[in-house]
């Protein structure tokens, strides 16, 4: 999980040595890349508080250097950077899944890819509107 605040930016899914160490020590992981139209991403990011005209563009975040971040299509460059990252990194690999998630059978692929059964599938973290 990311976390960027004032004092800390931590970004361990874009880490490669984290990654493969992961894999390497535990073989039966699953990885999941939820995946959405990157220009509605960044949207989304820049109605999430501070994010997008702040947060992320004072940090040091893989990809994103310093100062960008700003504006949506700075943010959604940056978004499909990283789907492409991870598209790359995994490719080839059965533990992998890449995911819509605005896809209705999006549920019922993690499940089946997990192996676990997911009795919930919806949104909880509603934001604004429209970015301010």
């Amino acid at each position: 999980m990311s976390a960027v605040r004032h004092d800390r930016s931590l970004w361990p899914q874009t880490d490669w040595g984290l990654l493969s160490a992961i894999q390497q020590h535990h073989p039966d992981i699953k990885f999941l890349l939820s995946h959405r139209n990157p220009a509605k991403t960044a949207n989304s990011m820049m109605r999430w508080n501070n994010l997008g005209r702040r947060r992320l563009p004072q940090a040091d975040v893989p990809g994103l250097p310093r100062g960008f971040g700003r504006s949506e299509a700075e943010l959604a460059k940056w978004v499909e950077g990283h789907f492409t990252f991870c598209r790359r990194v995994f490719a080839g690999y059965a533990n992998f899944l890449e995911f819509d998630i605005e896809d209705p059978g999006a549920r019922d692929k993690i499940a089946a890819h997990l192996g676990i059964d997911l009795p919930w599938w919806g949104q909880s973290n509603t934001g604004k509107e429209v970015a301010e």
